[in-house]
């Protein structure tokens, strides 16, 4: 990743960090800045980064696309393994077993979805991402290539680190949980699966977009299915309406930007 796009999300997704901590839930923020840091100490001390965030700026929709792409394509792994019938009402439960990621948050459902939905999930990808780079491309001098061995060793050692890292969330979604969905190993099994598929989306795009748009797609739909107020208001319509515009804008003002630097 460049050093002045890795800069600027260390500053946003601190900044953001600091706010969650003092007005949510301080129980879930210090982990997230702790993988901050370490992200920060890795990039830092890396001579060569060769995974960046976004190589292309003008495949962005490709990216868009491929993380759409992803995400069905973890639903229909997880109703495989789950032995669920393939069905909007398996998405649904899938969905809930998901859900149980999310921290516990007080206050208001938007700032739930700005920090589970889309920092959370940009600080896990990068944070999967720069340990790749770090152990995978470094240390077992792996490429970015479907037959290439040690780019697998890495990418299955990695999940199942990400796997580990949700195992608390998924103990409580089966175990606690008055009306489990999913039992624990399958819950697992999948979390693994969806640590793979963001490394298949690494290969495929060369960098961190996709595998970063799959992660807050994920979450973002997760949370936006079990909080109505997000979806079932007329407010909520506007402040949607209002992001897609300036989305929209945004996307277009890079666009131009990027085209004339092209021409330059």
């Amino acid at each position: 990743m460049n050093s002045k796009l890795f800069r600027d999300f260390v500053a946003i997704a601190g900044l953001f960090l600091i706010f969650f901590q003092l007005n949510l839930d301080p129980r879930a923020t210090p982990i997230f800045l702790g993988m901050i840091f370490l992200i920060a100490i890795l990039f830092i001390t890396d001579q060569k980064i060769s995974l960046q965030i976004e190589r292309d700026p003008s495949k962005r929709l490709r990216s868009l696309a491929l993380a759409v792409g992803g995400f069905f394509a973890l639903m229909v792994l997880s109703m495989i393994v789950s032995k669920l019938p393939f069905s909007m009402q398996s998405i649904e439960n899938i969905l809930i077993t998901f859900a149980e990621d999310s921290p516990i948050l007080s206050g208001n459902p938007w700032f739930l979805l700005v920090f589970t939905g889309i920092l959370i999930s940009a600080i896990e990808t990068i944070f999967l991402g720069i340990y790749f780079e770090f152990l995978a491309i470094d240390k077992w001098k792996a490429r970015l290539s479907f037959d290439n061995l040690n780019f697998w060793l890495g990418a299955i050692f990695l999940s199942g680190i990400f796997m580990l890292l949700h195992l608390q969330a998924r103990f409580l979604q089966a175990f606690m949980s008055s009306t489990p969905i999913l039992s624990f190993n399958t819950a697992l099994i999948i979390t693994f699966l969806f640590g793979l598929l963001t490394f298949v989306l690494i290969v495929l795009t060369k960098d961190l977009l996709a595998a970063i748009l799959l992660h807050i797609l994920t979450n973002s739909i997760t949370i936006i299915k079990t909080l109505p107020q997000l979806y079932a208001t007329p407010t909520a319509w506007i402040i949607w309406g209002v992001v897609i515009v300036l989305a929209g804008i945004i996307y277009l003002s890079t666009k131009i930007r990027f085209t004339r630097n092209v021409a330059l």
